[in-house]
C-alpha cells in the first residue's frame, strides 16, 4: 500500500473507526503481514474483519466476557481483560 491510498477522515476519531473505514474503502488492499521463511503472508482488511468478528462471536458464545456498567450511565459493555 502506498501513501496516496491512505486518506484521513474528519470522524475516524478512534483505531477502530479508521479501521473499518478502510474495510469499506479498501477491502482488498493488504493490511497485515507475517514473515513465513523469510517471505511476507499477507492478510487483507476484509480478512482481518473476518477474523476479528468470528472471535468477537466466540467470545460472546461462550460467555467469556465480562458485563461492566457505570453508576452514573445506563449503559452497559462487554468487557474481556487481555
Amino acid at each position: 500500500m502506498d501513501l496516496e491510498t491512505l486518506e484521513i477522515v474528519k470522524d475516524d476519531d478512534s483505531l477502530l473507526k479508521c479501521f473499518e473505514d478502510n474495510v469499506k474503502r479498501i477491502p482488498d488492499n493488504n493490511w497485515m503481514g507475517t514473515q513465513v521463511n523469510g517471505a511476507y503472508e499477507w492478510i487483507t482488511f476484509k480478512e482481518a474483519e473476518e477474523i476479528a468478528d468470528a472471535l468477537s462471536q466466540g467470545i460472546v458464545s461462550l460467555n467469556l466476557h465480562a458485563n461492566v456498567s457505570a453508576d452514573d450511565l445506563d449503559k452497559s459493555w462487554k468487557f474481556l481483560g487481555i
